[in-house]
């Protein structure tokens, strides 16, 4: 008799400590204005905004930029330069300085020039010389006698060329001649760069 009322108190005695430490379910309400904070376990999606921020450098791929098919980087003109030269002092100088932290690029040369007729046919040049990268080069400007007229005993020209020369910050763009040019007037026209 021992045993069964051991075996029935320990029964009661269970269902008691179950009841007492059960408790009533709990309903959690997620909403948007008081949203709960929860540990996701394996994959899931996001939808709204999502508020993230880089950890370390960023590495950020170009796709599409390949040698048959090249992604091309227009640099606006936002300093735009030009200046007069000539082998005549009262109509310019002979060479330039380019602004320290500026890389010049010359986009058009235009120029005039007169000799004597009696040297027809002839060809001469206008050289811009300029240095890029510790290499010193004269860019020759041409003109022929097609390009101009005969005016009494001299003949005068006037030719322009679209050209693509560059000059490093801090260098001399200097003026030189060739061939029967007597002292042509130069008008440059391009744009400076901002460089480091």
């Amino acid at each position: 008799m021992r045993a069964e009322l051991a075996s029935m108190l320990g029964v009661a005695f269970s269902l008691l400590i179950t009841d007492v430490w059960a408790g009533p379910n709990v309903t959690v309400t997620n909403t948007a204005s008081n949203p709960v904070p929860v540990s996701v376990q394996g994959s899931t999606s996001i939808s709204g905004t999502v508020n993230a921020a880089q950890n370390g450098t960023w590495n950020v791929g170009i796709t599409g930029n390949t040698p048959g098919t090249p992604l091309f980087v227009v640099i606006s003109a936002t300093n735009p330069f030009q200046t007069k030269m000539s082998t005549d002092p009262q109509h310019g100088e002979l060479q330039f300085q380019v602004p320290a932290n500026k890389r010049l690029v010359i986009e058009y040369v235009s120029y005039i020039c007169q000799y004597s007729a009696a040297a027809l046919p002839s060809i001469g040049a206008v050289g811009l010389a300029t240095t890029v990268n510790g290499v010193h080069a004269t860019h020759w400007i041409p003109h022929d006698s097609s390009e101009g007229q005969n005016v009494g005993v001299t003949h005068r020209c006037v030719t322009g060329r679209q050209t693509r020369i560059y000059a490093d910050p801090s260098t001399s763009v200097s003026l030189q001649t060739f061939g029967d040019i007597g002292q042509p007037e130069i008008s440059i026209s391009g744009s400076l760069i901002d460089v480091q």
